[in-house]
């Protein structure tokens, strides 16, 4: 038995009749949304850079260049002192590997298989665009069109979404498959076909391999499946052919299994690589979920959820939940149970900052559902009159717009400097690139080692590691290994307890030593660094036995908004050859590049001659 036909018990996708019910406007409504969604790509484009400064990203980044090479996203490093972002962990034979899932990684080792490196930084925007189109295709099936329409925008100009957007982590590429995955699902609720379960399974599955708590979202899923069951007693139109509750558990079968594929490796590469189900497990981040971090978060998480999440949407969200209950307790129960468990999760993480996008973030996927509980109001608009039909339909609208426009001005700031600090990171990469051979030893701060290290094969050494304070603030992991905590309890003790010994002066020696040993083995050895720190670095490291030389000033790029950086009227710098806009001025905070020579002896002079 043919399992295709729509089940009208649920919401019904145009839950009126009438003008929302004809096919032409849903026609248009889908082509207007994949026309908003071309827009929002090439807004979104106009900001994308080719870099980024970020310690998370440099985990994401650094393991899908390591997984295009060798199929693991770990590598060793030979040196103590050896450049190791903070968001990796240590492994038992000395191999590093990133905390985060594997899934992004895998997806950004496809893209370098297929396309140069520069190409991994269109995978959040791309996949971004993807997830507010199936949101839309998501609400579609909950509201009316125009709803659904509203619903979009509401997502897409959060200042969330669009300070995610260029941003090469893991939010947007999760986003996309759970949304499109979700969509699928519902689509499988209503009207069967296994070519609809499988990939929901997939899709949901594979966001598990990129954000371990996406796996919150087995609870709707076994909710729609049990519910898909119990309801399968449609009379056969043949004594031969199937039970068509057969046919769906067959159906629900196969797509757990095809939640656990992606799953399955995701564990089996965990434990084989560092011997842990999750690489939170060794910073004990995995228990760091309590009640008592729920009561001192949830003032902050509602606040934030309002303003910087979805701008005036929670309370009517909140009511709509009532009324979606009401109307339909099956699509009641799905929204719920896919918004709620996981707002209470990050409620109660340890990590709650009060500054917005950097909290905001986890609640990226929770937005479809809430949107959609807050959508629900807009098909009560009366229906009779035209007048009152205009009327409720332009409040809506307007409602939405004045939203939009306050989320877009709360977001302009962070998007741009995320954009500035991006472009400079690529200014620097591509300028280094010239001057670099690619076995070069190279000191730096932090931020530009996260890039060099992903688009170079440099030995990178970090500045900040041979002083006293740094190795002084990995102490925590020995004071309380127990807690949770951003870098690997172990890792850090094990630093600790290797370097803790070593004076001011032995620093500078072991520092003095590896540009001695790198330049007796042939390598070349530079400082890229801000000025400021370039002088801290020539008086404490630079002795009377090396050679300074300045190889080239890399300015930093300017203020978007000072009439040199205009990126949504297309006026980015030239980051291909170089300086760009910024060729020719000294910006503050500009990056040095030196090279350290081993200086030449004085030839000899014979007894007798001057």
């Amino acid at each position: 038995m043919s399992l295709a036909k729509l089940d009208r018990s649920l919401f019904p996708a145009e839950p009126h009749a009438g003008f929302w019910a004809r096919p032409l406007p849903v026609f248009v409504g889908v082509l207007l949304a994949l026309l908003y969604c071309v827009g929002f790509f090439v807004a979104a484009a106009q900001y994308q850079v080719d870099a980024h400064p970020g310690v998370d990203q440099n985990g994401y980044l650094v393991g899908g260049k390591m997984f295009s090479q060798t199929f693991s996203a770990g590598y060793r490093s030979t040196d103590p002192f050896g450049f190791v972002g903070r968001m990796w962990i240590s492994a038992s034979d000395g191999w590093f590997y990133p905390k985060y899932p594997i899934g992004l990684p895998v997806l950004y080792a496809a893209v370098l298989w297929l396309a140069p490196h520069d190409a991994v930084y269109w995978v959040s925007p791309v996949c971004m665009t993807l997830a507010i189109f199936a949101s839309f295709l998501f609400l579609r099936e909950i509201v009316s069109p125009f709803g659904a329409m509203l619903g979009m925008m509401i997502i897409s100009l959060s200042p969330v979404t669009l300070g995610l957007t260029n941003n090469p982590n893991s939010h947007a590429s999760t986003f996309a498959c759970v949304a499109w995955g979700m969509y699928l699902l519902v689509r499988w609720w209503r009207a069967g076909s296994v070519w609809r379960a499988i990939p929901s399974g997939l899709l949901l599955g594979y966001a598990v391999t990129i954000r371990y708590t996406e796996g919150l979202l087995l609870l709707p899923v076994a909710l729609v499946i049990v519910d898909r069951i119990f309801r399968s007693e449609a009379p056969r139109a043949k004594p031969d052919e199937p039970n068509p509750r057969y046919l769906i558990i067959r159906q629900g079968v196969l797509l757990i299994a095809a939640w656990l594929i992606p799953v399955g490796a995701l564990v089996s590469f965990n434990l084989y690589s560092f011997g842990a189900i999750t690489g939170y497990d060794p910073t004990n981040e995995s228990s760091g979920f309590n009640w008592k971090w729920f009561a001192n978060n949830v003032d902050s998480m509602v606040r934030q959820l309002s303003t910087t999440g979805l701008f005036w949407t929670l309370p009517f969200a909140a009511a709509g939940a009532v009324w979606t209950f009401a109307r339909d307790w099956r699509v009641g129960l799905l929204l719920v149970s896919w918004a709620l468990p996981g707002m209470v999760l990050y409620t109660s993480y340890y990590w709650a900052p009060d500054d917005g996008l950097g909290y905001m973030r986890f609640f990226l996927t929770l937005f479809p559902p809430l949107v959609a509980m807050a959508a629900v109001w807009v098909d009560l608009i009366p229906r009779g009159s035209t007048g009152g039909r205009v009327a409720g339909i332009s409040s809506a609208a307007g409602v939405v717009m004045v939203g939009g426009w306050m989320s877009i001005v709360q977001a302009s700031p962070v998007v741009e400097n995320e954009y500035r600090q991006g472009l400079s990171m690529e200014l620097a990469g591509h300028a280094l690139h010239d001057v670099l051979p690619n076995d070069a030893v190279v000191f730096g701060e932090d931020r530009l080692l996260h890039h060099l290290q992903f688009v170079g094969d440099y030995a990178l050494f970090s500045g900040e590691m041979f002083t006293r304070p740094a190795i002084e603030r990995l102490r925590q992991g020995v004071d309380d290994p127990d807690a949770p905590q951003g870098l690997q309890p172990q890792r850090a003790a094990a630093m600790y307890e290797l370097l803790k010994g070593l004076s001011d002066s032995d620093l500078v020696k072991r520092q003095n030593q590896l540009m001695t040993d790198a330049l007796a083995g042939g390598r070349r050895v530079f400082i890229v660094a801000p000025k400021q720190q370039i002088e801290q670095f020539r008086k404490r490291f630079i002795n009377k036995r090396f050679e300074v030389i300045e190889v080239t000033k890399i300015a930093e790029a300017p203020p978007v908004g000072d009439g040199q950086l205009q990126p949504a009227r297309g006026g980015r710098p030239n980051a291909r050859r170089g300086q760009g806009d910024a060729r020719g001025r000294e910006a503050r905070g500009a990056w040095q590049v030196l090279e350290i020579k081993q200086k030449q002896p004085a030839p000899a002079t014979r007894p007798g001659h001057r």
